[in-house]
C-alpha cells in the first residue's frame, strides 16, 4: 500500500513538471519537447528516454503531375453529331428535343505534352467511364486529340391503368473520343474489358455494327441503365440509354444504328 502510494505521487510529479515544460513553450516549431519519462514508478526510479529524431517536414499535397494542365473543355453552342432530329426519326415513340445547351469539347491544355498517356488497369470498383459527366482522364490518358459528350433528354406519353395521363423521362447520353489508330485499339480493348467485365456486357450485333451493350446505374428507375460501347479504327465512344421505362430491342436497335456512325465512323 505504502508502495502504490509513493509511485502515484512520483508519477503526478512528473505529470505536472511535463506540463509545466509543455505550457512554458511558445516559441518556433524547432523548440525541443522534454523527453517521455521511462523505468519503474514503483521503486521510484525513472530516467528519461532518448530524445526522438525531428519529425521531418510533410511533403507539399500537390506533386508536379497534378498542376498540369493536361486538358481543357468547351462549351459549344450547338448539339453536336447527335442532334435530337435523329433520335426523333430512329425512336418516334419518345419525343426528344430536351438536352444540354450544348455538346462539351474537350481539347489538349497547354501541358499536353507533358502529360504522359497509358491507361491504368480496368478496375470494377473504379467509377466506369461512361458515368456522366466523363471526367477528362480517360481523354488524357487514352492519348485522345479530341473528345465531345452531349445529352439529350425526351419523354414518352402514357396512359396509367387508373386512366391519368403520365410523361416518362428518358434520356440518351453519349461520348467520342478522336485518336490515333494505334491509340484506338488499346482504348477499344480497355472499354470493352471494362463493360464485360463490371457492367455484365458481352459482345452484339445491332444492325449489322458490333458493340458492346451492358448496363449502368439509372438515374430514373429501379432497374439498370443500357450502356452501349461503340469501337472505331480511328475513334471509341459509348451511348446510355435511360428513362422511365426501357427501350424495346427493336427500338435499341434503330437508335444505335442512328447514332453509331455519327459519334464513331468505322472508316
Amino acid at each position: 500500500m505504502v508502495t502504490r502510494g509513493r509511485g502515484r505521487a512520483a508519477w503526478v510529479a512528473i505529470t505536472l513538471a511535463v506540463t509545466a515544460g509543455v505550457a512554458g513553450c511558445t516559441g518556433a516549431r524547432d523548440a525541443p519537447v522534454p523527453p517521455v519519462p521511462t523505468g519503474s514508478l514503483r521503486d521510484g526510479s525513472v530516467t528519461a528516454a532518448p530524445t526522438a529524431p525531428a519529425e521531418p517536414t510533410p511533403a507539399p499535397s500537390l506533386t508536379p503531375i497534378d498542376t498540369l494542365r493536361c486538358a481543357r473543355e468547351v462549351q459549344r453552342p450547338g448539339p453536336g453529331p447527335l442532334p435530337a432530329s435523329v433520335l426523333q426519326d430512329a425512336v418516334p415513340a419518345v419525343r426528344w428535343g430536351g438536352g444540354l445547351a450544348g455538346a462539351v469539347e474537350t481539347v489538349p491544355g497547354p501541358d499536353a505534352g507533358r502529360c504522359a498517356p497509358g491507361l491504368p488497369a480496368v478496375r470494377c470498383a473504379d467509377r466506369p467511364p461512361w458515368l456522366y459527366p466523363p471526367t477528362t482522364d480517360l481523354f488524357t490518358a487514352s492519348g485522345a486529340t479530341r473528345a465531345l459528350r452531349g445529352q439529350v433528354t425526351g419523354q414518352v406519353r402514357r396512359t396509367t391503368s387508373a386512366g391519368a395521363t403520365v410523361l416518362d423521362l428518358q434520356s440518351a447520353t453519349w461520348a467520342s473520343l478522336t485518336l490515333a489508330p494505334a491509340d484506338a485499339a488499346k482504348a477499344a480493348t480497355y472499354l470493352r474489358s471494362t463493360v464485360e467485365r463490371c457492367a455484365d456486357g458481352s459482345p452484339q450485333t445491332l444492325r449489322g455494327r458490333r458493340v458492346d451493350v451492358g448496363i449502368a446505374p439509372s438515374q430514373y428507375r429501379q432497374g439498370p441503365a443500357t450502356v452501349v460501347v461503340l469501337t472505331g479504327p480511328s475513334a471509341v465512344g459509348w451511348l446510355v440509354l435511360d428513362g422511365t421505362t426501357a427501350l424495346s430491342t427493336s427500338e435499341l436497335a434503330r437508335l444505335v444504328a442512328a447514332a453509331a456512325p455519327r459519334l464513331v465512323p468505322t472508316r
